[in-house]
């Protein structure tokens, strides 16, 4: 007993030191300090999203023969595209310059000529390289890019420097596709004859299933390495984009599956990235919509937008101007931003 309270007084002796002394808990056994300011630091942020895409064809287009004769040469098979510039089909060993007008040729062009099949000419030849300006009038630049266009594929210009429509086969803008071949080497054919059908182009792609949370912004879809313009609708329209998503790998594995609900994959994202800020939700007191208020570290109110979310972060902007170093991980209750 007297050992017992012997060890009873010297606690109670040992506890009346530590607290006379005021002791502190070690740092080691101390708990995390309360974290009360927030760095703002910048991310780049394109939201790229994976999203499958719907393609809507367009009919195939039937090209013909621009003269009666036996083919000589073809250079066709299903998929194959014939190129402006080139050359696919020879007939009595004359080759046929292909050739993408918005207007077809449907005349033999004189010296001097003027009209819509002209600046239609123009165009094509100027997307070809060759330096002109679209007059209208078939003027001597305008021959003399005919003539070398024609001696590119072996052919001898008219005298006179006057455009036979006969030595150009016909191609709709930007080229075609073949998806079936109508003549044969040896075959004799009249003009006006198919020579190939193409295969059916995009009249439009479109996003299945547009995410409603997307940055705001303009956009692109990126398939198979190809970058294409996209509206806010999530659909791809121009003709330029189109003929190039006709051309891409996994278009051409789609269109020759058995199945026509295959699945189209691409990567939706902003054209350019934009600088955002991540915050936790905390510390951001939200007013209406995507607005809302964060505190800098002295104090000051500063307006917000939200314009993205993402993990427990959200992503910020502030359109006022230049961010502060640092917020408030825990604003002001009410906090406004005037």
């Amino acid at each position: 007993m007297v050992v017992a309270a012997a060890i009873g007084a010297i606690a109670v002796a040992v506890a009346a030191y530590l607290v006379w002394s005021g002791l502190k808990t070690p740092p080691s056994l101390a708990g995390p300090a309360p974290v009360t300011d927030l760095p703002v630091t910048a991310q780049p942020v394109d939201d790229a999203r994976d999203v499958q895409l719907a393609p809507v064809e367009g009919d195939p287009i039937q090209l013909e023969s621009p003269v009666a004769g036996r083919v000589t040469s073809l250079d066709c098979e299903r998929g194959q595209t014939w190129a402006p510039g080139g050359s696919n089909l020879a007939i009595d060993g004359q080759a046929l310059v292909n050739l993408d007008t918005s207007v077809p040729l449907w005349r033999d062009i004189e010296p001097g000529a003027k009209g819509a099949d002209v600046e239609a000419l123009q165009a094509a030849l100027t997307s070809l390289g060759f330096d002109l300006t679209a007059t209208g009038r078939f003027d001597l630049a305008t021959r003399q890019a005919v003539a070398e266009l024609l001696k590119r594929n072996g052919r001898q210009p008219a005298d006179g420097g006057t455009l036979a429509a006969a030595d150009f086969f016909w191609l709709p803008p930007a080229g075609a596709m073949a998806g079936q071949c109508a003549l044969s080497p040896g075959q004799t054919v009249q003009a006006g004859d198919a020579a190939i059908t193409t295969m059916p182009t995009l009249a439009e792609v479109r996003v299945k299933d547009l995410p409603a949370d997307l940055v705001s912004g303009p956009r692109v879809l990126e398939v198979d390495g190809l970058t294409v313009p996209v509206d806010g609708t999530g659909a791809v329209t121009g003709a330029e984009a189109l003929t190039a998503l006709t051309a891409s790998a996994s278009y051409q594995a789609l269109a020759n599956a058995a199945d026509a609900a295959a699945p189209w994959g691409a990567v939706l994202r902003l054209a350019e990235p934009v600088t955002v800020y991540p915050l936790p939700p905390s510390a951001i007191e939200m007013g209406q919509g995507a607005d809302g208020c964060v505190q800098a570290s002295d104090g000051t109110a500063l307006p917000v937008t939200v314009v993205a979310s993402q993990m427990g972060r959200s992503f910020v902007a502030f359109p006022a101007g230049a961010p502060p170093e640092q917020v408030r991980a825990e604003p002001d209750r009410g906090l406004t931003c005037g």
